[in-house]
């Protein structure tokens, strides 16, 4: 990065938390509520990143209609119990800790609905660490997180220069360089250390003490 940063921006699924076994379990669900065929975990690995209703699309080539069933079969699970089948990657609340500490505004930037995100950051006990939080809402049907990411540094009130996201996946390394921020690949997401490489990550980190390194210059 050529800069310190003012603001860090979040990732939610693979970033700041890992919520694979909700997200595979309401994919469970959907998939036996419309009597189709289990898909495999690598399969399903495939539904994190993207929004939900462009997985049901792209992985599944459900048609429209179909895609909007799945897409309130998958909701109807995910938020009777899904969204709680998750949890805190080692040393994220503390390293929130020492960036609130060194004076950065942090913000969480998700495809997730955001009435879930909010949900989710309440029951880890961890949502009074985010001054910011943009989610998406039921409609979006977008691929990338661009303007996710534009929100988030708006509220921030930060140019994007300022800002710095840390996510696991393409979706947030293309969301973050067409809204003109920085993106640190974390590798112990869902993502691949090519794949965040190939979509211009510009420094990957292997856990929260070297996201610390790189942010804020030591250990935590």
């Amino acid at each position: 990065m050529k800069k310190e940063k003012q603001a860090v921006l979040f990732d939610l699924d693979g970033t700041l938390i890992d919520s694979k076994p909700g997200i595979f379990h309401a994919i469970d669900y959907t998939m036996e509520a419309l009597h189709k065929p289990m898909l495999s975990d690598e399969t399903k690995d495939r539904f994190i990143g993207p929004s939900i209703g462009t997985s049901f699309r792209e992985v599944c080539g459900f048609d429209e209609p179909l895609v909007q069933t799945a897409i309130t079969l998958f909701r109807t699970y995910y938020k009777a119990q899904g969204m709680f089948e998750c949890t805190l990657y080692r040393g994220l609340d503390r390293l929130i800790a020492l960036l609130r500490s060194q004076g950065k505004t942090i913000a969480l930037a998700t495809k997730k609905p955001e009435v879930f995100a909010v949900e989710i950051l309440k029951k880890l006990e961890i949502y009074d660490l985010f001054d910011v939080i943009c989610g998406a809402d039921y409609a979006d049907t977008s691929a990338h997180k661009t303007y996710i990411i534009k929100r988030a540094a708006e509220q921030c009130h930060c140019a994007p220069s300022d800002c710095v996201l840390l996510g696991d996946t393409r979706f947030d390394c293309i969301g973050a360089k067409e809204a003109g921020v920085d993106c640190i690949g974390v590798l112990y997401g869902y993502g691949t250390k090519e794949e965040l490489l190939e979509n211009g990550a510009v420094a990957l980190a292997e856990d929260a003490d070297a996201l610390a390194q790189l942010l804020c210059g030591q250990s935590l």
